[in-house]
């Protein structure tokens, strides 16, 4: 171990009003904003997907685009059809949007905030890995 400085100071953390993450939170929130409409327009125009096109496998954000597609056309039944993730995916969304803003407004957010955002983060986490697990099983019956 080394020597403390001279003097014996002692490094010590920066408070938390000095970290950094005040700065970040007007970027986390323009990016919640424009995450949306930035989706659905580039959904209009998405190529194939890579790993689709090489392999035959879907990845799994395949249908993201389609569904992206169907919102700007106004169709939330078939965006779901196409992703059914994107469910799970608009409510994390409005959460982190929710969260992010009331912080911006100095509301810290509480215990709550903190596990409904962390419970939704999960659930879009399995949502995600179960529909792609799902398409992975449809091919593999598919072919058999």
């Amino acid at each position: 171990m080394s020597d403390p400085p001279a003097g014996g100071a002692r490094w010590k953390p920066a408070p938390p009003e000095r970290r950094g993450r005040p700065r970040l939170r007007p970027l986390l929130l323009a990016a919640l904003l424009v995450a949306p409409p930035l989706g659905i327009a580039l959904g209009r125009a998405a190529p194939p997907c890579a790993l689709h096109s090489l392999t035959s496998v879907p990845c799994p954000g395949c249908g993201l685009g389609t569904a992206a597609a169907a919102l700007a056309r106004g169709e939330p039944v078939a965006a779901l059809r196409a992703y059914p993730p994107l469910a799970t995916l608009a409510v994390l969304h409005l959460v982190l949007l929710v969260t992010c803003l009331a912080s911006l407004l100095g509301r810290q957010p509480g215990r709550v905030a903190a596990r409904l955002t962390g419970a939704v983060a999960l659930l879009t986490a399995v949502s995600l890995l179960g529909n792609w697990l799902l398409r992975l099983l449809e091919i593999k019956g598919g072919s058999a």
